[in-house]
């Protein structure tokens, strides 16, 4: 009987080996650029198999009827909020500054207070336009006098918002306070998928 010889593993071989898991990596991840999986928003938003935004006719602050259909062929940010509502305070300011910065390129931004909310936390219309006033909102602020609206949508925890595309499809989720930089990511990434759909 012959014996086999025993030899440890050398280090040319642990090299080599070490090449062939990085070259791996750098093809897989090439893969996953490849398939637009880099283009996806990079902040934690949820997203959804694509659905009918569900329409609402709403009053706002100067009692006009606004109706989401009024928004149809924009990227449509839906923004539940109250006053009493700490992570809508901080989040506000960067709203207003990603609706300053891209409305012009097709971004709509329509806060929708809970005004059942508001009165359950003995708040009401009144407290919506002081804050309206303090955080110089610019984007339009509707009320959901009755919780519909937050019913249609699902939403429980506030902050929540909705981004809905240009077709009128809710598209991504997120629950809890948006920077700017996020809106521009989801606005941008949604940008890009109605020019290739119509491209």
């Amino acid at each position: 009987m012959i014996e086999a010889e025993q030899r440890g593993v050398g280090g040319r071989e642990i090299l080599y080996g070490l090449a062939g898991v990085l070259a791996g990596l750098l093809v897989l991840s090439g893969v996953w650029f490849a398939t637009g999986r880099a283009s996806a928003p990079r902040i934690n938003v949820t997203e959804v198999h694509p659905y009918d935004a569900p329409g609402f006719r709403l009053r706002d602050l100067d009692g006009q009827d606004v109706s989401l259909a009024d928004f149809r062929g924009n990227v449509v940010l839906l923004n539940f909020w109250a006053t009493w509502c700490e992570p809508c305070r901080e989040e506000t300011p960067a709203l207003d500054a990603a609706y300053q910065r891209l409305r012009a390129d097709g971004l709509v931004i329509v806060g929708v207070n809970l005004l059942t909310s508001e009165r359950s936390n003995q708040r009401g219309v009144e407290d919506v336009r002081r804050f309206v006033e303090q955080y110089a909102v610019t984007y339009p602020i509707v009320l959901d006098e009755d919780g519909a609206a937050a019913q249609a949508y699902g939403v429980a925890p506030l902050p929540t918002s909705i981004f809905i595309d240009r077709d009128g499809k809710v598209r991504y989720i997120r629950i809890g306070p948006l920077g700017t930089t996020d809106v521009e990511q989801v606005f941008r990434q949604l940008q890009r998928e109605s020019h290739g759909a119509s491209g």
